[in-house]
């Protein structure tokens, strides 16, 4: 991580996604059913080069939700929305 030219500037939790990039999403999806009122919503930012991995990691961990992925204004995929219902 210290190699990372963004290094000092974000939280170390924010740089730190385990060995695949995703271990704190896992966390998130995990609590966020206990923790949202019914038709909460996620915006999680991402780094855009998970997006697809992201996308694929919300529709595994929940039911009955609306996943949208959003990309910048590079095209690139940075905003991942759950929407619960």
């Amino acid at each position: 991580m210290h190699q990372l030219p963004i290094y000092g500037k974000e939280p170390t939790l924010a740089l730190d996604g385990g060995e695949d990039g995703l271990e704190v999403y896992r966390h998130l999806f995990k609590l966020a059913p206990g923790w949202l009122a019914p038709r909460g919503m996620m915006l999680l930012e991402i780094e855009s080069t998970l997006g697809v991995k992201a996308l694929s990691l919300a529709f595994d961990s929940f039911a009955d939700v609306t996943i949208h992925l959003h990309q910048d204004l590079t095209g690139r995929d940075r905003l991942l929305e759950i929407m619960f219902t």
